[in-house]
Formats: structure tokens, C-alpha cells, sequence
């Protein structure tokens, strides 16, 4: 997820949901500082931008904050599909 601020998102994943940071870098390559975020059994990348020329940055300036995917995972999304 595309965020301004990921402190600030990082603290309301964690009030909101008890979510726990389970990794974090700055991956200067991508100008983005990320921080993986577990909730419960999922996990949500959070991305902001290092730096204005990088794609998150574009991304945010064009869209603002976002989820930019949304992948999940079902056992029973097949068996209601085929009802």
C-alpha cells in the first residue's frame, strides 16, 4: 500500500489492529522505505517514497494513497464460483 507517512500508517495498523512490523528497510534502489506489517495471518507491505523521482512517489502525486494490490488467499473462493 502507496502511504504518505508510514509511521503514521504503521501506528494505526497497530492501534487499529494490533499489527506487528515484522520487517522494515529502505531500499534505496527503489527510493521507497518499507515496512511489512502482520496482521493476524496476513501480511500488508506499506511503501512511501525516499525520493521524488521514484515510482511510489509518481504513483502518490498521481493517486494519492492507495492499495495498489490486493492478493488473497481462499479455499473456497473455487467452490462457490462453480455453484
Amino acid at each position: 500500500m502507496a502511504v504518505n507517512d508510514i509511521d503514521a500508517a504503521i501506528a494505526w495498523y497497530e492501534s487499529v489492529f494490533g499489527a506487528v512490523v515484522v520487517h522494515r528497510e529502505v531500499v534505496e534502489s527503489d527510493g521507497v522505505d518499507e515496512a511489512l506489517v502482520k496482521v493476524a495471518e496476513s501480511y500488508i507491505q506499506l511503501l512511501t517514497p525516499t525520493r521524488d523521482d521514484s515510482p511510489v512517489a509518481k504513483y502518490l502525486a498521481k493517486n494519492g494513497e492507495d492499495c495498489t494490490t490486493l492478493p488473497i488467499e481462499s479455499t473456497t473462493v473455487r467452490k462457490r464460483s462453480k455453484s
